[in-house]
């Protein structure tokens, strides 16, 4: 049996002993490890490496090194097993997993069954759950952005998910499935003035591995939110729009006090923009093609307001009240008595191509976070 608790105090061992240890990977779990072996008391140095080369530019030296692969997906991983055996054949080489895991239940003590846990980050590991959907909590925002995917600027009727519903429906969904990655997402989350009660339930909910909170850099957190964060293992994503995330600075100084994982979104720096929500009259062997291509593709499911969104552009459509076949293929309504199948449907995008006719592909990109003046 895969036992967590002992690859970790293994590996804990040996991580104390390197010279230098490095992270494999520019991915969400990257700055989480990072933030974890801080507090973890490793002393050596910790790098980045990625794509063949140091992110910082040093070279590779001869030491006791020890590389852990952040890659959540094992095509990802072994991807890395390659490179790493390329660069550093004589490297310790671990996953994140058990680290990971020791982490959550040992030092930020997520209050949720650790067992379970420990089953959903194995599940996770082979790929065996559901790899990351997108809830929103929120469709205020303090940004009024044109090219929202979300939708947002198109819903007149802004709300505030209550959050007895939205741990419901969470909960109807992890019933079914674990979840790898639950990327809190708005409007802008941090407005939610319910969200560290939020944040801590869904943390007690030991199907879900990874928590983040994806914010827009203009709202600072309170005291209470960061003791959230940090109690819950949860990582703040903020995306940099320039002088518009005029806060960025500030959540990384409150992150590094709080010892919560931290990034700048480096997808944020330039956007897709979707084109015109109309068919645009594509065969469906076409249509069925681009899934594979897209940079969102199955990749992105969206949960809001009791209803799952196979992707974006979905939850776009369903935000400017487009009544089509290809939204409702596209969406599982979690009131419903679904299971395993139905899930699946949407979970696979088995009728993504639909929904994909209503796309430009490929997309074009634009500056992000190009705002809408409100109306006085």
């Amino acid at each position: 049996m895969y036992n967590l608790n002992d690859f970790y105090d293994k590996q804990l061992s040996i991580l104390r002993e390197a010279d230098e240890v490095v992270l494999y990977g520019k991915t969400v779990m990257r700055p989480i490890m990072e933030a974890a072996l801080i507090v973890l008391g490793i002393t050596a140095p910790i790098r980045v490496f990625d794509s063949g080369v140091f992110i910082d530019n040093g070279d590779i030296a001869d030491c006791r090194r020890v590389i852990i692969l952040c890659g959540m997906r094992a095509k990802t991983r072994k991807s890395m097993q390659s490179a790493v055996n390329e660069f550093f054949p004589k490297a310790r080489v671990f996953e994140f997993h058990a680290l990971y895991y020791g982490w959550l239940t040992r030092i930020v003590k997520r209050d949720c069954d650790y067992g379970v846990l420990a089953d959903t980050i194995i599940a996770s590991q082979r790929e065996k759950a559901i790899h990351n959907i997108d809830t929103i909590n929120t469709t205020f925002c303090n940004l009024n952005c044109a090219e929202c995917s979300n939708g947002i600027q198109y819903r007149k009727d802004k709300k505030q998910i209550p959050t007895n519903e939205h741990i419901k429906y969470l909960k109807s969904l992890t019933d079914v499935s674990p979840i790898s990655f639950c990327n809190f997402q708005g409007g802008e989350s941090l407005i939610d003035k319910n969200f560290p009660d939020l944040l801590r339930r869904h943390a007690r909910n030991p199907r879900i591995s990874v928590l983040t909170v994806a914010t827009n850099g203009a709202v600072l957190p309170n005291s209470e939110t960061m003791e959230a964060m940090k109690e819950t293992g949860a990582m703040f994503r903020i995306s940099d729009y320039g002088h518009l995330s005029c806060k960025k600075h500030e959540i990384i100084g409150l992150s590094e006090q709080y010892s919560v994982p931290c990034e700048l979104y480096p997808r944020s720096e330039k956007w897709v923009v979707y084109g015109q929500l109309a068919p645009r009259g594509r065969t469906q062997v076409e249509n069925r093609k681009i899934p594979e291509k897209c940079f969102f593709g199955t990749k992105d499911l969206m949960f809001y307001d009791g209803k799952l969104f196979c992707c974006c552009r979905t939850l776009f459509a369903e935000a400017c009240g487009l009544d089509a076949e290809a939204v409702r293929a596209n969406t599982l309504d979690l009131d419903s008595d679904f299971g395993k199948r139905e899930l699946d449907v949407i979970v696979k995008g088995e009728n993504l191509h639909l929904m994909c006719d209503y796309c430009d592909f490929p997309m074009k990109t634009v500056a992000p976070a190009e705002q809408i003046p409100r109306k006085k």
